[in-house]
């Protein structure tokens, strides 16, 4: 079960921005919901900031954020 903890730390830290900053300035906290070893979590802090971040965006590009339809929508007088 750990790799796939692994997976969906790595993974959440690269779609959830607040999880990417949480993260960085509480690692504790941030990955006490997932199932890790020691080594694992040293091993997922070891990425920086900056390379989380620009795969984040990177991810975005690729697959932008679903935009609500609804809000397109002009309401009518």
């Amino acid at each position: 079960m750990t790799q796939e903890s692994v997976e969906l730390a790595i993974g959440k830290a690269l779609l959830d921005e607040d999880f990417r900053s949480l993260l960085f300035a509480k690692p504790e906290q941030a990955l006490s919901g997932f199932d890790l070893k020691p080594a694992e979590k040293s091993r997922i802090l070891r990425v920086d900031s900056e390379t989380l971040e620009f795969l984040a965006q990177i991810l975005n590009r690729l697959n932008p954020p679903a935009k609500n339809p609804e809000s397109h929508k002009r309401k009518k007088l």
